[in-house]
């Protein structure tokens, strides 16, 4: 496995503990739990089916459409959380800040998730390729 996971996952780590940090700094209400929740709840939903997608996208063996389907998402989750910022800006229902940081925790959760299917595939792929017919 490469050095990838890794900093994927300091990052999710540095996310979580800026969420906290946000948290001691701004003060616990109860705008701020509804936000982090919506943000986490909202984040674990994409997450799993995101992972059903990018399964099925790397069982087929076409890594164009695997990278497409992992560009697509990021590329979704990006415009869900401005959305979901400016949705709670606008309306004030909860913190965004909460939202934004619950979320990003687990985007990067899944980018880690995410690198390590691709690179088993991967590993899988050339030991495939290294078999004798």
């Amino acid at each position: 496995m490469g050095w990838q996971i890794y900093g994927i996952g300091a990052i999710a780590v540095l996310s979580g503990a800026l969420l906290v940090l946000a948290v001691k700094l701004m003060g616990w209400s109860a705008e701020m739990g509804v936000g982090i929740a919506s943000g986490l709840g909202l984040g674990l939903v994409l997450l799993v089916l995101g992972y059903f997608g990018t399964r099925r996208a790397l069982r087929e063996k076409d890594m164009k459409a695997a990278m497409s389907h992992a560009l697509g998402g990021f590329f979704f989750r990006l415009v869900t959380l401005v959305a979901g910022v400016f949705a709670l800006v606008y309306t004030g229902w909860a913190n965004p800040l909460g939202f934004a940081l619950s979320y990003l925790v687990t985007v990067f959760a899944f980018l880690a998730l995410e690198v390590v299917m691709v690179q088993n595939a991967l590993d899988k792929g050339k030991d495939d390729a290294a078999m004798p017919r």
